[in-house]
């Protein structure tokens, strides 16, 4: 690493920490006030035997985020060790604990974005709400858009030169097509595999020994198995039915936006393997939208990739300059 290489690093490093602080410090009472259950899991232990490629990123660090009354949602950073050319928010799916998009969090930084990973109050490890127990839970699905919209209006703060870009996984799409993207000044939304209909989530509590299939959530059932306060896997009624109910609305293009009124995303780009005829449902009010069919995580990144190069600013032509 060369001499301006580190103090990019260093100057990047110390944003993000103070960026922590600051939510940290500004809701200290927040924490003092509120029970052991409503507080946000801040450190998590790798499981043994975990592949590499789903660690944590370098530097990456949990935190919380605390929007009006509702609980405090969990949140973490890492940055690249080079100037970063924009910012990355990843918004967990509520089935797996947020921890499995560290692979994807890894493959992100190595192409200089800053990557934020987030939580909604009521699920993964973010605070939960009064008498919650044990299910993934929220009272109204607009929560998780509010508070994810607070959490970049005041501390992502995206720039002109350090845009925006959400990646919504799941039950995630709900909170990314319901956010105000105009006034959070994101620039283009990506929607991995989104919750489009009622899905068969668990109903009986997380069990050690019940190995789920598929990559993602075996990756997500060894993190649970190493870290008790991460296992939510069954869900409210009041969750499934909030969840089902803005599905509908999103397929029909009624999901509203929680600003006064409905601004078009100027790029989307739905990634999923689910019925293209489905997909293409919400494509209709959206000026730029593209439908890509996912196999694997390796073609969901190049997905991402070329979706934020697309937005890019182009290169100054050389020969324009000297003909001028």
């Amino acid at each position: 690493m060369t001499l301006i290489q580190c103090h990019r690093y260093l100057r990047w490093s110390m944003v993000i920490a103070l960026a922590v602080m600051v939510t940290a410090c500004s809701k200290k009472s927040d924490f003092k006030t509120t029970s052991a259950a409503s507080e946000v899991v801040t450190e998590s232990h790798i499981p043994p035997g975990l592949p590499p490629q789903y660690f944590p990123p370098q530097g990456f660090v949990w935190s919380g985020f605390k929007s009006g009354n509702l609980p405090v949602a969990r949140y973490g950073v890492a940055a690249p060790p080079s100037n970063p050319k924009a910012n990355i928010l990843i918004l967990a799916d509520a089935a797996f604990p947020a921890e499995v998009y560290f692979e994807l969090a890894n493959h992100l930084i190595s192409r200089h974005y800053i990557v934020w990973i987030f939580e909604a109050p009521g699920q993964g490890g973010s605070g939960r709400y009064l008498m919650q127990g044990d299910k993934i839970h929220t009272p109204d699905y607009h929560h998780s858009a509010r508070t994810a919209q607070a959490l970049i209006e005041t501390v992502i703060r995206p720039e002109t030169n350090k845009p925006l870009y959400l990646v919504a996984n799941g039950t995630s799409a709900i909170t990314a097509t319901s956010i105000d993207v105009a006034a959070a000044h994101i620039s283009g939304v990506i929607l991995n595999a989104p919750y489009l209909t009622a899905s068969p989530y668990p109903v009986e509590v997380w069990q050690s020994e019940d190995v789920p299939d598929g990559e993602m959530a075996r990756i997500g059932h060894k993190w649970q198995k190493a870290n008790p306060d991460l296992r939510l896997r069954a869900v409210s009624q009041a969750w499934q039915n909030e969840m089902d109910k803005a599905a509908r609305s999103l397929v029909a293009n009624d999901l509203t936006p929680i600003g006064d009124k409905r601004e078009t995303v100027r790029m989307l780009v739905i990634a999923t393997d689910s019925s293209p005829q489905t997909t293409a449902s919400i494509c209709r009010k959206f000026e730029t939208c593209k439908i890509n069919t996912t196999i694997n995580n390796n073609q969901l990144y190049q997905y991402i990739d070329d979706f934020i190069r697309l937005d890019a600013p182009k290169p100054a032509d050389p020969s324009a300059a000297r003909a001028s």
